[in-house]
């Protein structure tokens, strides 16, 4: 009789509808802190986190980022009151729409602080610089701190300088007044945003479409 009981209890138990797992911290032992991606100068040695009892993590190939950073919607993406996705409606304000390429534009806002650069009338991407009134939901993202942004974004935070290639951090090197250099990301629907923190403070938002995220 016991065994029909226990057997009953199983059952039930497998059949019971499984909770989503709550956000997790990937543990030390499953990353590999080295340069796989960044050869000269060694990011590590040359640069400091933001969070100095962290590691600079470059790569794991156990690791998915994509399971981890966290997506957010380009709808609540605004900048002067437009979504991204729209704005090339403050074009009129543009100080320039010069032609760097075959089919290729670089438009810059009257403000000095956003360019886009375009492809055949298509958006591939958008650089806003230090000064921007970039706005997710209520916040202005250049206005976050790294305690900040751990806590609304934990799984970017966590994921930091994961892939890091060698043309985002050449332009930092010689700067002796840089200590702490960072990326994070952030994916959205169409794309996906990678923040540049000098010092512990946000010096730029680069966004890039899917379609020319290669």
């Amino acid at each position: 009789m016991k065994k029909y009981i226990i057997i009953i209890l199983f059952g039930i138990i497998s059949c019971t509808p499984k909770k989503e797992k709550p956000f997790q911290e990937v543990s030390f032992d499953e990353v590999i802190a080295i340069d796989t991606n960044v050869n000269t100068p060694e990011f590590s040695e040359r640069f400091q986190s933001f969070d100095l009892e962290k590691p600079i993590w470059q790569y794991n190939e156990k690791i998915v980022p994509e399971e981890l950073i966290e997506k957010i919607k380009d709808d609540s993406l605004l900048f002067k009151g437009q979504k991204i996705k729209n704005i090339l409606a403050i074009a009129p304000q543009s100080i320039s729409n010069e032609i760097t390429s075959k089919n290729q534009a670089e438009v810059w806002l009257a403000d000095s602080t956003v360019s886009i650069i375009m492809q055949n009338e298509e958006i591939i991407s958008i650089n806003f610089a230090t000064g921007s009134n970039l706005i997710y939901g209520d916040l202005n993202l250049f206005s976050l701190t790294p305690l900040d942004y751990k806590e609304k974004f934990p799984g970017s935070y966590q994921m930091r300088n994961f892939t890091t290639i060698s043309d985002d951090i050449n332009q930092y090197t010689s700067i002796d007044s840089i200590k702490s250099l960072d990326f994070t990301q952030l994916n959205t629907n169409s794309g996906k945003l990678t923040i540049t923190w000098i010092n512990g403070d946000i010096e730029r938002i680069f966004y890039k479409t899917f379609r020319h995220n290669k």
